[in-house]
């Protein structure tokens, strides 16, 4: 038979295994939560700078003949142009960062850019458009974090 003494002992031995297992739990969740915050954090600023550039360059290469895509500034604004012809008529896709987003404007050669005018494509702090050496490159930043795309129109060869 135990005496009391010994089971007093187990039971607060149990008890403190109990505690440190619990501690252990909640501040492994803790961790666990602050981690996946981390990760989903970076996965979307990620997705943020990556479909901003696949974007630029998927129209760029959409639109891919003789000179129909150039740089152009107006009132101030980068732009990427865009020019396309359908049943004899000329149209124009302008692509710009206006106001923390990544915009499209599409209307016919010779109209007025009217900024306010286009569709909002996708929230970014900061897009750029250059030519370098006949490529056209492309910066995109996102909270600090910065990716940049060069394209080469084939037609550019």
């Amino acid at each position: 038979m135990k005496n009391k003494r010994t089971a007093g002992t187990e039971v607060l031995f149990a008890l403190a295994l109990l505690c440190v297992f619990a501690v252990s739990a909640v501040l492994l969740v803790t961790i666990g939560g602050g981690v996946y915050r981390d990760i989903a954090s970076g996965m979307d600023e990620n997705y943020t700078l990556r479909t901003s550039l696949s974007y630029a360059a998927t129209k760029v290469r959409q639109g891919d003949s003789e000179g129909s895509i150039s740089l152009r500034e107006q009132d101030g604004m980068q732009a990427l142009v865009v020019e396309e012809t359908w049943e004899e008529r000329t149209f124009e896709t302008w692509i710009y960062h206006r106001d923390g987003a990544l915009w499209e404007l599409f209307m016919e050669q010779g109209g007025e850019f009217d900024p306010s005018g286009g569709m909002e494509v996708l929230e970014i702090d900061r897009f750029s458009f250059e030519k370098q050496d006949g490529y056209f490159v492309f910066t995109a930043e996102e909270d600090g974090a910065a990716q940049s795309l060069s394209v080469f129109p084939r037609t550019g060869r």
